[in-house]
């Protein structure tokens, strides 16, 4: 998954992902998190929150390389996501989460330099 998602070949990483679930292998966060990334480089974060939504299905817990996916998907989809990344960024911090420099930069690139700055003041 994570070979073909640095490839850039999203679709290629979703199969393994299924043919895996299909043969009864559970995945963990870092598989979740490798098949997100390529999909947010795109600026997919329609389906980068569906991945969301099936791994919290799953029971697996969002972590640090899951949110930056996340933000990453929302600050290169056009039309931007700010809105969407603010509320994301909010959830992840409300539910523990510590934002680590890589988090910071995606949330910055989504919503702005300023805008970053004061969720930054407001919440950590």
């Amino acid at each position: 998954i994570d070979a073909c998602g640095k490839a850039g070949d999203a679709e290629r990483a979703l199969r393994v992902f299924q043919r895996m679930r299909a043969n009864g292998l559970k995945p963990h966060i870092v598989a979740y998190a490798a098949l997100a990334r390529p999909f947010a480089y795109r600026g997919d974060w329609v389906k980068v929150e569906s991945i969301r939504q099936n791994m919290a299905a799953d029971g697996v817990v969002m972590n640090e390389y899951f949110l930056y996916a996340q933000l990453l998907a929302y600050a290169v989809a056009r039309p931007r996501q700010h809105d969407r990344a603010e509320q994301c960024f909010r959830d992840a911090l409300s539910a523990g989460m510590e934002p680590n420099d890589h988090v910071v930069g995606a949330l910055a690139r989504a919503v702005g330099r300023g805008r970053c700055i004061e969720l930054m003041n407001e919440l950590c």
